[in-house]
């Protein structure tokens, strides 16, 4: 993949960075041992996270900031596009969220890996099963309250009465639709999403100074409170939640643009400290949408990478990382 965009918008907002970037794959522990590489020996007042995910395993995103923090007196979480699941988990453990225009964040809902057939499967989001057994209970009680109604009006029983037999209905109608869904499933999921509230808890009892009833109060909204995965949590959500929130300055639009490309490209993941480089060595915006000499990464794309670095697995800085684990992580 071409480095140079990397590495322009690491020069534009004049900080180090590293780039948590991925494609299909889900943020999982591997490219948290990439990142441990990266960040190995060094130290910094002011560390930019870029992150780009659809989400993974809040166990792999919890060591991830906490790795972060390590190293770094202030984070930011900087989403030019999208952080959902998982990654949305990263983001609120950072001092500070930077949005590009249109990016998003999404629920705490963490993203459970299921095996259909032998070696395939897909992702699911552990709010699903929780959601359904939502709908059921309130489909059933709605249904409970109308028949009762009904046989009370039309056959004037008593109340006693109308509650058996509405009961015997709502066992025939809604019954048959709860009785589809399996326990072990509902409990694996909701064991996930309580995992994902004590990270979040424990991420903001850390790192933010609000008292612990807004934590609870904020997380539990986070986790419970949208009905789906794809829900879209915008800049002006986080705010009205109370976290330090701004967009990318006018000023580095341009090269929060220029990134999509190069995201696009991501197979696996990316995971790549870069520093800024001296203004001589810049690499520009219009150098990387022209065509001109220093746009890719042979040419001065580089610049300002951490020294030398290679991933765990010996694949060169700034390739795709996560592309050398072929099968997906069943934890999530």
């Amino acid at each position: 993949m071409d480095l140079a965009p990397l590495q322009a918008l690491t020069d534009a907002r004049k900080k180090p960075a590293v780039y948590f970037l991925f494609g299909e794959e889900p943020i999982d522990r591997v490219p948290v041992l990439a990142l441990h590489d990266e960040l190995a020996g060094r130290s910094f007042d002011e560390l930019d996270l870029i992150i780009h995910s659809a989400g993974g395993s809040a166990d792999a995103a919890y060591q991830a900031m906490t790795l972060l923090r390590l190293h770094a007196g202030t984070v930011n979480a900087c989403v030019p596009f999208w952080a959902k699941g998982a990654a949305t988990l990263l983001c609120i453990g950072a001092d500070r969220i930077i949005l590009g225009e249109h990016a998003e964040l999404g629920p705490l809902d963490v993203q459970v890996y299921e095996e259909k057939q032998e070696g395939r499967g897909e992702y699911h989001s552990a709010l699903d099963p929780l959601k359904e057994l939502e709908q059921l209970e309130s489909l059933s009680l709605g249904a409970l309250a109308s028949a009762m109604r009904f046989i009370a009006t039309n056959y004037g029983l008593s109340s006693d009465e109308s509650l058996r037999h509405a009961m015997a209905f709502v066992e025939v109608t809604t019954g048959s639709l709860i009785a589809r869904l399996d326990p072990e499933r509902v409990g694996r999921y909701g064991r996930e999403l309580a995992v994902a509230t004590e990270y979040g808890e424990r991420l903001l009892s850390t790192w933010s100074k609000w008292p612990p009833k807004k934590i609870s109060e904020v997380v539990d909204q986070l986790v419970y409170g949208y009905p789906s995965h794809e829900y879209i949590i915008d800049h002006d959500e986080l705010s009205s939640m109370g976290f330090d929130v701004g967009r990318f300055p006018e000023e580095q639009q341009a090269a929060v643009s220029a990134l999509l490309p190069s995201i696009e490209e991501v197979d696996g993941s990316v995971v790549q400290l870069f520093e800024p480089a001296p203004v001589s060595s810049m690499v520009t915006v219009s150098a990387i949408t022209e065509g001109r000499p220093g746009s890719s990464a042979e040419g001065g794309g580089q610049v300002g990478m951490s020294p030398g670095a290679e991933s765990r697995f010996g694949v060169p800085a700034g390739e795709h990382v996560g592309a050398a684990v072929n099968e997906p992580a069943r934890e999530h």
